[in-house]
């Protein structure tokens, strides 16, 4: 059975994943110098709808939201169209990663098929393996991330994101209900395990602030233009660690960081530290 520890760091990857590559790209494209504001206003449309969910639950005493949609036909098949849309954005995702920085001469529809298999494992494994697995490694993303981010805040330059609150209302609003549904749509995927509302507002709200921290520093290294036309900026912007003077590269190294971590239990589904290890 799951726990609520559990819930809570499997909520952390599953949000920071949810953004990878297309959505950082549309918050960017969107809302220039101001992403770091759409972000900041995003956080609370997704409070509002994370609010609305735990209210929903809590109307049915204590039942699961998905044993609230077995009551609501077009709901339930909203949300699996929701979810399916998201399962496919990702794989492309994350096969347009992999063909832009490892497997150059790789064929993309074999790359998309090894994802569409490791993704029938993973779901094959159940999900007790993988909520144990984030539970193992969630200390080390938040080390990872704040070293990461400790490091890369030297380098921003104030001037990429100035002015600010230039570009259109309309642009702005766009990103952050985009920010929000990112953030909160894929939550989906948990609606069988029992409701915890003000551990999941925890959570959210400190997924949000390492995303806005992200954010800032891309814009402040790169520049609102720079940003538009680069692809995957949150996984370039890392090429600017270094270590010592010599150690360079270190991107792949803070990308695969989990994959690194042996037990008995992340062995059984290793590949799943691929998906999470990616959301850094």
């Amino acid at each position: 059975m799951a726990t609520k520890r559990q819930k809570i760091f499997i909520s952390y990857f599953i949000i920071k994943a949810s953004l990878f590559g297309i959505g950082y790209s549309r918050l960017f494209d969107l809302a220039a110098n101001d992403t770091w504001i759409s972000v900041i206003l995003g956080t609370l449309l997704g409070l509002g709808i994370i609010l609305i969910i735990n209210k929903a639950t809590m109307n049915k005493k204590g039942l699961s939201l998905k044993e609230y949609l077995k009551e609501t036909l077009l709901l339930k098949l909203l949300i699996i169209l929701l979810c399916s849309y998201f399962i496919l954005e990702q794989i492309t995702t994350l096969t347009n990663f992999m063909t832009s920085f490892y497997l150059l001469n790789t064929p993309a529809w074999v790359i998309g098929l090894c994802l569409i298999i490791t993704a029938l494992y993973i779901a094959n494994k159940g999900l007790l393996t993988i909520l144990k697995t984030s539970e193992m490694l969630f200390y080390l993303s938040i080390g990872v991330t704040v070293f990461a981010l400790g490091i890369l805040l030297t380098y921003v330059d104030l001037k990429h994101i100035m002015p600010i609150m230039i570009i259109k209302p309309k642009n702005l609003l766009s990103s952050s209900i985009i920010y929000a549904l990112y953030t909160t749509i894929p939550l989906i995927n948990l609606l069988s395990l029992k409701n915890d509302s003000s551990n999941t507002i925890k959570i959210y709200l400190i997924t949000s602030l390492s995303i806005l921290l992200l954010i800032f520093v891309i814009l402040g290294i790169f520049g609102p233009e720079l940003t538009k036309v680069l692809r995957f900026p949150e996984y370039i912007v890392l090429k600017r660690i270094k270590l010592l003077s010599f150690v360079e590269k270190i991107e792949s190294l803070l990308s695969i960081v989990p994959s690194l971590l042996k037990t008995r239990e992340v062995e059984k589904c290793e590949i799943v530290l691929l998906f999470i290890s990616i959301s850094h």
